[in-house]
């Protein structure tokens, strides 16, 4: 709000545009702790659709259907032992996080999350794992889905500090067998997937005009 404008932004109001999660992120992307932030409809719809619903919940849409697609919903495990570009961008990640969060720079920290979402939807782009059916290469499959699962994996624990509700919901459909709160950062370097059954996630940030995110 502005006090000198008399212009204010009710919360309510911001909360029911794209939900409770999509504003801590965005104030959080955006402002962080320090200093004030430019609060618009416009920039806040932006952020929803281009971070949340067009990366973060596309890739885990597309990841987990495919895996039901190919693999009748179970996890295949990875025969390249995670000799991948998408595990290395991912460890890269990782510790860029941590650094960020440690020095509690959020934006930086959302940034990361984000990032290596959008990395991973690249992976998917350049490995068509579609193809990869068709022509039934199926250890390099296994490698595609092992590796995008471990992905949303990590995310949905990364995603905690930003995303509360929809970090849970997305683990709620990975068949993790630890509750997301019982799972330390310290465990996402190695973390294991192989053998979990995962379901379709919910539309996880449906945008305005109905399509799905």
């Amino acid at each position: 709000m502005s006090k000198t404008a008399g212009t204010a932004v009710s919360l309510d109001t911001a909360i029911e545009r794209h939900g409770a999660d999509a504003l801590r992120y965005f104030l959080l992307r955006e402002v962080g702790f320090e200093g004030d932030g430019n609060f618009t409809w416009g920039r806040f719809d932006a952020r929803y659709t281009a971070d949340l619903a067009d990366t973060f919940g596309n890739l885990v849409s597309r990841a987990l259907s495919m895996v039901e697609r190919y693999r009748g919903g179970t996890v295949p495990a990875d025969a390249s032992g995670w000799d991948t570009p998408l595990e290395r961008a991912a460890q890269d990640a990782l510790g860029a996080y941590a650094q960020a969060m440690d020095a509690l720079a959020l934006q930086e920290g959302a940034a990361q999350l984000i990032g290596l979402a959008s990395r991973a939807n690249r992976y998917v782009e350049e490995t068509a794992p579609w193809k990869l059916a068709k022509e039934k290469k199926d250890a390099e499959l296994d490698t595609v889905l092992a590796n995008l699962v471990r992905t949303v994996a990590r995310l949905a624990v990364l995603a905690g500090p930003f995303l509360p509700g929809k970090a849970e919901a997305i683990w709620g459909v990975l068949g993790a067998p630890r509750p997301l709160g019982a799972v330390g950062f310290a465990d996402l370097s190695g973390l294991a997937v192989a053998g979990q059954g995962v379901a379709k996630p919910p539309p996880l940030f449906p945008k305005p005009e109905g399509g799905g995110g």
